[in-house]
C-alpha cells in the first residue's frame, strides 16, 4: 500500500472506488476492498510524518521478505516479518487488515521453519480479521482458509484440512465460477489431502474434476493436464488399478514429449 505518498494514494483510491461503484461488472468484493483501501490511506494521510514513514517502511519490508524467501534465509525473514507486524500493529491497530497481512507473512515464515502450531494460530487470527473486515465473500478469506488447510495437513489432521479446503473451494466457486484456475488449485490441495488420508476414491474424484478444469483452461496438450494425469496415475496405482495407472501416465508422457 503506498503509504509514502498518502495524499496521492487517497485520490487514487477514491477514484478507484467511484469507478468500481459505477461499473456494472464490478464484483462486490472489489468494492469492499477499495473502500478499505480508501479508509486506510486517508487514515495514513492524517498521521504524523514519523508514523507515516514508519508505516511506509513496514510496507516496503514485503519486498525484502519475498527476496529472502527465495534465498531461504528464514531467520532474516522472521526478523523482517516481526518488524512489519509490530509497526503496522502499533499504528493501524492489531485488528487492521494490513496488520493481519503482516501477520500472514510471519505465519508463512513459521510454516517454513516447521513451527506448525504457531503458524496455525496466526492463520486463524488472520481469517477472523479478514472476515470482520471484508465479510465472508472475499478472495483473501479463501486464501486464509487454504493456509489453515495447509498447516492442518502438515499436522496430519486430514479431516480438518479437508474441511477448510472444502470451505475455500465453495467460496472460490461462488467468486470465480466453476471453471477457474483458483478453483483448480484448491481442488489439487483437496485431492492431495484425501490421498494422504487414504481416501483414494475421493482423491480420484477430486483429481478427475481438476483434470476437466485444466483441460478446459489450458487445452489437452498442456503441462497442467500432464500434472493432473500424473496425480490420477498415482492414485490408480495405489488402488491397484494398474491398467488405469498406465493409461494416465502414457497420456501424460505423450504431452511431455
Amino acid at each position: 500500500m503506498p503509504f509514502s505518498k498518502p495524499v496521492l494514494a487517497s485520490a487514487g483510491a477514491r477514484e478507484l472506488l467511484e469507478h468500481l461503484k459505477a461499473a456494472e461488472d464490478a464484483a462486490p468484493y472489489e468494492v469492499i476492498t477499495a473502500e478499505v483501501l480508501l479508509e486506510t490511506v486517508e487514515f495514513a494521510a492524517a498521521l504524523s510524518p514519523p508514523d507515516r514513514a514508519e508505516l511506509a517502511t513496514a510496507d516496503s519490508l514485503h519486498q525484502a521478505l519475498t527476496e529472502s524467501y527465495a534465498a531461504k534465509d528464514y531467520d532474516f525473514m522472521l526478523r523482517q516479518a516481526e518488524r512489519e507486524m509490530a509497526a503496522s500493529g502499533r499504528i493501524l491497530g492489531d485488528d487492521h487488515v494490513e496488520t493481519s497481512d503482516a501477520a500472514e507473512h510471519l505465519a508463512l515464515v513459521f510454516l517454513k521453519r516447521k513451527d506448525n502450531e504457531a503458524a496455525e494460530r496466526i492463520f486463524r487470527d488472520v481469517l477472523e480479521v479478514r472476515i470482520r473486515t471484508y465479510g465472508e465473500e472475499h478472495p483473501d478469506v479463501a486464501v486464509a482458509l487454504v493456509n489453515i488447510a495447509i498447516v492442518l495437513k502438515r499436522r496430519n489432521d486430514f479431516d480438518g484440512a479437508a474441511s477448510f479446503y472444502v470451505r475455500a473451494l465453495e467460496l472460490k466457486r461462488r467468486l470465480f465460477g466453476d471453471v477457474h484456475e483458483e478453483v483448480s488449485v484448491v481442488l489439487n490441495g483437496l485431492g492431495s489431502t484425501h490421498y494422504h488420508a487414504g481416501k483414494f476414491g475421493q482423491a480420484e474424484q477430486v483429481y478427475r474434476e481438476r483434470l476437466g478444469i485444466v483441460r478446459a483452461l489450458h487445452g489437452d496438450r498442456s503441462e497442467p493436464v500432464a500434472i493432473a494425469l500424473n496425480n490420477l496415475s498415482v492414485v490408480a496405482q495405489t488402488r491397484g488399478d494398474y491398467a488405469a495407472a498406465e493409461a494416465f501416465i502414457l497420456e501424460a508422457l505423450s504431452i511431455n514429449r
